[in-house]
């Protein structure tokens, strides 16, 4: 199922929240991989990223297999996917894996905290443009930052009202949003944010 995702603000971002979280709840804890289009205003063109619906609501129920998970993404040179085995509903054809890159923070160098990272109106921008240009390669800490502000503003603000909301305040403004380990982490895994 397709979706979209636009860093816009005035509402759109959190109104597109909230239509993906009711996707993912008519979806059920079915591994389902979304065609997500992330736009921002300034940025021409857009990428994907590859986000798995699957989520289970019932506290007493196991989580979903890789619920609500960033696979990978798609821009204008590729399909690019987490090193994840297995691949949750089978491989994508023609996909290329990103070696030694899982979606967890620590394979994209946050292994033990944010540290410094901030996402910004700008940085986001710049981190849409970063993914858009990858070509296969060597990881650069520009992409692979760029990957976690992407994860960060689309995954973990559909899991956190919060996280969400925090991402919102920042867009079409010079304002900075410090994300916080801790909360990311204390996701649970049976609560939507919007």
């Amino acid at each position: 199922m397709p979706t979209s995702l636009r860093f816009l603000r005035g509402g759109a971002y959190t109104s597109d929240l909230t239509t993906i979280c009711s996707a993912i709840r008519a979806n059920g804890s079915a591994v389902n991989v979304s065609h997500c289009t992330i736009t921002h205003p300034l940025v021409a063109g857009n990428i994907q990223l590859l986000i798995n619906l699957a989520y289970q609501p019932n506290g007493s129920m196991p989580l979903a297999t890789a619920s609500l998970y960033v696979l990978g993404f798609i821009n204008g040179t590729g399909t690019y996917t987490f090193a994840l085995a297995p691949f949750p509903g089978g491989p994508i054809p023609g996909a290329v894996p990103l070696v030694g890159i899982d979606g967890s923070y620590a394979s994209l160098g946050y292994a033990v905290g944010f540290g410094g990272l901030q996402i910004t109106d700008a940085n986001l921008q710049a981190s849409i443009q970063t993914v858009q240009a990858y070509a296969g390669g060597a990881y650069t800490p520009a992409f692979l930052t760029s990957l976690t502000r992407l994860i960060i503003a689309s995954s973990e603000s559909l899991r956190l009202h919060q996280v969400g909301i925090d991402v919102n305040s920042v867009l079409g403004t010079a304002v900075a949003y410090a994300p916080d380990w801790n909360a990311v982490h204390a996701w649970g895994g049976h609560t939507l944010g919007f």
